[in-house]
């Protein structure tokens, strides 16, 4: 932004943002988070991708990074595909919720709405006051911090795969079946 004038102080706040991000700390050194990029919908959208990068977990992301980069094709395991089904589920659900509450609060565009998905659920930082948020959408906000990133992430909450495997197994009690199955795995009950 215009207040950071020198070279030397633009790659110190992009390095500190950037950490922050990563690790889901929301620390920001900006009066109001990082309220001076809410027009810049390519710099939410970086924030996004090191806060969700940094919430799926290191064993997901050196499993994705074997995977896609050294050629190992076997299965992916379940712990992965849970935590990625359920973060996407989460992102999108949320933008859904939170862009149509805006309606009735205060009003924010698509990509505001992402970033506030995504950072919601772990890292905290904003770009609009949130003060101004209607009830529903600021419960909902709740829930998403609630649950949090997945295991072995920088984010915390009950995690992306705990909430999968409750509502999996709330599913299949209310069907009758004994046995949890996700991803055409069998998941042992002592577990659930």
């Amino acid at each position: 932004p215009d207040t950071v004038s020198s070279l030397k102080a633009k790659l110190f706040y992009a390095v500190f943002h950037s950490v922050s991000a990563f690790c889901n700390a929301g620390f920001s050194l900006f009066n109001n988070s990082l309220g001076v990029f809410s027009d810049n919908a390519f710099v939410l959208g970086i924030f996004s991708l090191l806060i969700l990068l940094g919430g799926i977990g290191f064993p997901v992301i050196f499993e994705l990074y074997h995977r896609y980069f050294l050629g190992d094709r076997s299965r992916l395991k379940l712990q992965t595909r849970m935590a990625l089904f359920v973060t996407m589920f989460l992102v999108v659900i949320g933008l859904v919720v939170i862009y149509f509450q805006s309606i009735f609060s205060v009003s924010m565009p698509v990509s505001e709405a992402l970033f506030h998905s995504v950072s919601s659920r772990t890292a905290g930082f904003s770009v609009q006051d949130i003060a101004g948020y209607s009830a529903s959408s600021l419960w909902f906000i709740l829930l998403l911090m609630f649950i949090g990133a997945s295991p072995g992430s920088t984010g915390g909450g009950i995690k992306t795969t705990t909430f999968g495997l409750l509502i999996v197994s709330l599913f299949n009690t209310i069907r009758g079946h004994d046995r949890v199955h996700v991803f055409d795995r069998h998941v042992k009950s002592n577990l659930i």
